[in-house]
């Protein structure tokens, strides 16, 4: 039983490293965000004490609301919150701004038949890649040397990203891979 109060007890007094406003607020922060295609809220986390709200805007000088902003496009995006008191002879906060990034959605490549039979005709592997979002013009595209037609040779080929979305993701992986024409 003391143990348990013990735990209790420490796990209560544990300090929360959380920012805090002049009024004892849960300032908000940066969300950690990647293209997914939807809106998404790009400040989260904030906790009211006193009476009033957090206001938000993208601007330091713009139009502050209760809305969170969001954003779709992968990107840099800058944040301003304001605490705004109920009581009308409390001071609102300065606002303060938060520097908050959409990533670019990662995708791997996926290489096919890497061992091309000769044909005569220059040749490269196929690759594809998965989590694409619905709707989004993107594809891959693979290119290499000009001339792949020698059996028995190994060639590079090099993978890209094409497509009015392309900008939206990143390559990982193996994006050039090592290929062989074979009689």
């Amino acid at each position: 039983v003391k143990f348990l109060f013990a735990l209790v007890a420490a796990i209560c007094f544990v300090p929360s490293y959380a920012a805090v406003d002049k009024y004892g607020n849960t300032v908000p922060t940066k969300n950690p965000l990647v293209y997914n295609g939807q809106e998404q809220q790009l400040v989260s986390g904030a906790k009211v004490v006193e009476p009033g709200e957090f206001q938000y805007s993208k601007e330091e000088e713009g139009t502050y609301s209760a809305t969170i902003p969001t954003a779709i496009l992968p990107g840099e995006y800058d944040v301003w919150y304001k605490f705004m008191p109920k009581d009308p002879d409390m001071e609102p906060t300065i606002p303060v701004d938060i520097e908050v990034s959409v990533a670019k959605k990662s995708v791997g490549v996926i290489w096919g038949e890497l061992d091309l039979p000769y044909n005569g005709s220059a040749q490269v592997p196929t690759a594809s890649f998965i989590g694409r979002v619905p709707g989004d013009e993107v594809e891959i595209v693979v290119e290499g040397e000009k001339e792949y037609i020698l059996a028995g040779k190994n060639y590079v080929a090099n993978a890209s990203l094409a497509g009015t979305d392309a900008n939206k993701y990143k390559l990982s992986g193996d994006i050039s891979i090592e290929f062989n024409i074979i009689p």
